[in-house]
C-alpha cells in the first residue's frame, strides 16, 4: 500500500485547492473538523507568494533554533 500515502496527499492537495469550487456537502464536514490554530492559520496566510517565503523563514528558524538548543 505505499500508493495509499500518494493518494492521501493528492485529496488534500485537491481539497486544499478546490474547496471553494466544491459543494457544501463536502466542505461543511471537513471545515467543522479543523482546529482554531489552523483556522488562525488561514487568516495569516493569504496565498500570496510573499507569504510563502515569509512561512519558510519562520520555519528555518525555529529548525534553526531547536538544534540550537539540543
Amino acid at each position: 500500500m505505499p500508493w495509499a500515502s500518494v493518494v492521501a496527499a493528492l485529496a488534500g492537495a485537491g481539497y486544499g485547492l478546490f474547496r471553494r469550487r466544491l459543494p457544501a456537502l463536502v466542505v461543511r464536514p471537513v471545515s467543522a473538523t479543523q482546529s482554531a490554530p489552523t483556522r488562525a492559520l488561514e487568516v495569516l496566510h493569504s496565498g500570496l507568494i510573499g507569504d510563502y517565503v515569509a512561512w519558510l523563514g519562520v520555519g528555518v528558524a525555529v529548525v534553526a533554533g531547536v538544534l540550537a538548543l539540543a
